[in-house]
């Protein structure tokens, strides 16, 4: 295992980074599995998402609060603020003003964070899986087909040959049947794959077990609203054909010199309706 200390960004070495803080690690050189998602949408929405254009909410700010008391919770008293009892008003506008670098947040959604690491910790899964390893590990490899610079960031890496991430999920969405859209949606079995990749390449050890600890965002939370769901095998396989064929949908773009070219969704009226799927359970009742 290459465990790195001094981080430098005009000379990024492969290696894992036990120490680096979030902002420079977001900040850092290198493709990671959220890059990869804006670039597949639209160039576009990679070179925004490399100026750190992004959407800033309630609900990010509470999964952010939530993984720091979870996973940092050393941080959590300087990094997050309990603001006023709601999002209005000049009290709100206030405390933003007056914590500009930090995570500000209601009364109740204060309270609701700390009932959901409670929720977490008193779950007898979440127990065992984040008993001993390391928090927000940062991970930066070559990957060798593309030649391209990569990097991750473990919510919690074990050393046993797995990982742990943790995710918030609105209420009614952390079972199995809602996840695993969530999983589709939000290209989750593709951080599987890439993670994994990254840490088996540093680490020398093999890394093939990715498992999500899912909490949803209730008030008055409680182990039985938490989930563990492990990425099947089907799933992580298709997770890494999918990760490779990102990497070089990106690496063609630039070799074909169209690195100037932001291209956003197409000029033009398009012809948009139902997704195909829905259409077809009506292919034959509806004559055209």
């Amino acid at each position: 295992m290459k465990k790195m200390t001094d981080f430098n960004p005009e000379n990024p070495q492969p290696g894992l980074y036990f120490d680096m803080p979030a902002d420079q690690y977001h900040k850092a050189p290198g493709l990671s599995k959220g890059l990869l998602d804006a670039f597949a949408k639209t160039p576009i929405k990679y070179k925004r998402a490399l100026q750190g254009i992004k959407k800033q909410s309630r609900e990010f700010d509470i999964g952010s609060a939530t993984h720091l008391l979870v996973l940092e919770p050393e941080k959590f008293d300087s990094q997050v603020v309990c603001g006023p009892a709601d999002r209005r008003g000049n009290k709100w506008k206030e405390a933003k003003e007056n914590n500009p670098d930090k995570i500000v947040l209601t009364e109740s959604e204060y309270e609701m964070v700390q009932d959901m690491r409670d929720a977490v910790f008193a779950h007898p899964d979440c127990q065992w899986l984040l008993n001993e390893g390391d928090s927000e590990v940062s991970c930066f490899w070559n990957e060798p087909i593309t030649q391209q610079l990569c990097r991750c960031r473990s919510d919690f890496m074990r050393s046993d040959g797995i990982l742990v991430d943790v995710k918030t999920v609105q209420e009614n969405y952390a079972g199995q049947e809602e996840f695993s859209k969530h999983i589709l949606n939000y290209n989750y079995h593709i951080q599987a794959a890439m993670y994994c990749d990254g840490f088996s390449r540093i680490t020398n050890q093999k890394y093939e077990s990715f498992i999500f600890i899912v909490v949803e965002k209730v008030q008055d939370c409680c182990p039985e609203l938490v989930a563990v769901h492990h990425i099947e095998p089907m799933s992580f396989e298709i997770g890494k054909i999918e990760y490779m064929e990102k990497l070089q949908a990106f690496k063609r773009h630039f070799d074909l010199k169209d690195g100037d070219r932001w291209d956003g969704y197409p000029r033009g009226v398009q012809e948009t309706g139902l997704p195909d799927w829905y259409i077809k359970r009506y292919e034959k009742v509806v004559a055209l």
